[in-house]
């Protein structure tokens, strides 16, 4: 059978967000911000029909540098991962996921 591009598409997501994610954890640790994916794009090129290889890639350093300053001056910061699906050595999807970062709040004591 052929893969659902839904399915498709979550795996993109799951593994821009689980490499974001891994980075973050190295740079910061994970207790101080939150991690969502905010927005996507997928081009499907041919029909997945067999088993998938995902790679997901920074676009490149500087972006992270820019994501990371901002994160750590603002609070809140976005950046795009980028990747493909391939299959038999052949590329079956590209993609580019948006994902945001930002400082988790802390709850105050008191109410008002």
């Amino acid at each position: 059978g052929t893969a659902f591009a839904g399915s498709l598409y979550s795996v993109a997501v799951l593994a821009s967000y689980y490499l974001s994610w891994a980075w973050m954890r190295r740079q910061f640790g994970l207790e101080s911000y939150t991690l969502v994916a905010k927005s996507g794009n997928i081009r499907y090129l041919h029909p997945v029909t067999s088993e998938q290889f995902v790679a997901s890639s920074y676009l490149a350093n500087d972006n992270m540098t820019s994501f990371r300053v901002n994160l750590e001056t603002t609070g809140k910061a976005t950046t795009t991962v980028s990747g493909s699906i391939d299959q038999d050595g052949k590329i079956s999807c590209e993609y580019e996921i948006e994902l945001c970062a930002y400082r988790k709040k802390t709850k105050s004591r008191w109410r008002v």
